[in-house]
């Protein structure tokens, strides 16, 4: 557990040569180069379709919002600033379309309510059986989820997606100060959680 625990923090840096790769693809991108668009898809469309499905529950909402997403990466392609991270762009916008279908979810369901004596909602999801994982696995899961939400959500960008904590800032309109002490306390955290597994 030590060794997990111990390859958070490294994990958490996105390396210099994928940002590079981002921006030499972006140029290309710009130029006109469909091929470009095509490497953009294949190396973030899986993370941020997990990401927001995270988000909204549901796998084929999620896969609509990030091609919505892809959709508005190439309508900017051509105003794109070369100094601006392609990643924290893709997950911002998809954030922000994620919440906005949230929010639509929620008042068709009020308005349902409303109309009719008794409305049944979209169920989330069964959430995975922990009786056939590893206790380990199982308690770091649930330690992540014992996370506030906004700490919960800086660690699973930084963590799970490889986000910087500038790109954190940005996707989710904190400062970048902000998104770091959220960081650490959720490290902080989660060692606490997980004392037991280290000793």
């Amino acid at each position: 557990m030590s060794s997990v625990v111990g390859r958070i923090g490294p994990a958490l840096e996105r390396s210099d040569s994928r940002s590079e790769l981002d921006r030499a693809t972006m140029a290309r991108l710009r130029s006109g180069d469909e091929r470009a668009m095509d490497e953009l898809l294949r190396h973030y469309w899986s993370p941020l379709v997990a990401y927001v499905t995270k988000l909204l529950d549901d796998k084929a909402e999620a896969e609509d919002v990030v091609q919505d997403t892809f959709l508005d990466l190439w309508n900017r392609s051509a105003r794109w600033e070369s100094s601006g991270s392609v990643v924290a762009f893709l997950y911002q916008v998809a954030r922000h379309l994620a919440l906005n279908r949230a929010r639509r979810r929620r008042v068709r369901w009020r308005w349902a309510s409303e109309v009719k004596d008794r409305v049944q909602p979209q169920s989330p999801p069964a959430a995975l059986e922990t009786i056939e994982r590893a206790e380990l696995a199982a308690a770091i899961d649930e330690a992540i989820q014992t996370l506030p939400p906004r700490r919960r959500e800086v660690f699973t960008l930084a963590y799970l997606h490889g986000l910087r904590h500038s790109e954190i800032a940005v996707v989710m309109g904190l400062s970048r100060q902000t998104a770091k002490n959220q960081m650490s306390a959720a490290l902080s955290q989660l060692r606490q959680s997980l004392r037991p597994f280290l000793d």
